[in-house]
């Protein structure tokens, strides 16, 4: 893909440091006890200032020890864990953290940064991140995820990953060319808290309907390349079917809901 000229609307200053944004880092994790660790040690990490960084994690159920290993484990962080009552599925989870969030006083001027359990943030992902909404017509910015763990020999991991790349690349091309990146990576990107919209009951594929609520409101949507973060890509083709049918299923979904934005 050739190179892109830069869009006007992409050509931004740095945030200054005092000036950066409160940052609510929301997760819903069911049954991640072999992860949960190491995802908070890599937001740990993030350069960001701790005063203007909080996470929020809502436990969908857990029982396998996530909860415990959450709450003995010590961190710099401002940690909340919230337990909810009943199985939820993560749309609803999410709906839940952002309503908690809202009651803090300056909710309509932060980010929210939406990630899942078994990915991990770069350093500097959060502050690439955050760069992009120096500019106030960006409302969602959509993280790089780089695969790790593939297998060349066996296994769906190598296709898989081809088959990101290229649609990473489709992305970063609709954001750059239009403001309208479509549908960001579900495991990380952050939004604008006051553009945030509860995603329906039993809704498959949040990540999609959060980005075209954000077009919907007349703000722009992109792909931010320097923002990396990293997962462990299944080898599993079973896994993978499973995981297309209920990504295609919720595509239905959303058609339904936005079609009028067809024309």
């Amino acid at each position: 893909m050739r190179a892109l000229d830069t869009p006007s609307f992409f050509k931004i200053k740095p945030t200054p440091e005092d000036k950066l944004p409160q940052v609510y880092v929301l997760m819903a994790v069911y049954n991640e006890a072999a992860v949960i660790i190491d995802k908070i040690k890599s937001i740990e990490a993030i350069d960001y200032p701790r005063d203007r960084l909080e996470l929020i994690i809502a436990s969908d159920q857990s029982d396998d020890g996530t909860d415990n290993l959450i709450k003995s484990y010590s961190t710099s962080l401002k940690l909340t864990l919230r337990r909810l009552p009943q199985r939820s599925g993560k749309p609803n989870a999410i709906n839940q953290l952002v309503e908690f969030a809202q009651t803090q006083a300056n909710f309509k001027d932060s980010i929210l940064l939406l990630t899942d359990a078994n990915v991990m943030l770069s350093e500097g992902s959060l502050r690439q991140l955050v760069y992009l909404f120096e500019n106030p017509k960006i409302g969602l910015v959509d993280a790089a995820m780089h695969h790790i763990g593939i297998d060349k020999e066996q296994g769906v991991s190598a296709s898989e990953n081809t088959y990101i790349n290229q649609e990473s690349r489709l992305k970063i091309a609709e954001g750059h060319a239009l403001g309208a990146m479509m549908g960001p990576f579900g495991g990380c990107f952050a939004m604008r808290a006051k553009l945030y919209v509860p995603v329906p009951f039993n809704f498959l594929v949040d990540d999609f309907f959060l980005s075209m609520n954000v077009l919907k409101q007349g703000y722009k949507t992109m792909s931010q390349p320097k923002a990396i973060v990293y997962e462990d890509v299944s080898h599993s083709l079973k896994e993978e079917f499973r995981r297309k049918k209920r990504i295609s299923a919720g595509n239905w979904q959303n058609l339904k809901h936005f079609w009028p934005m067809i024309f």
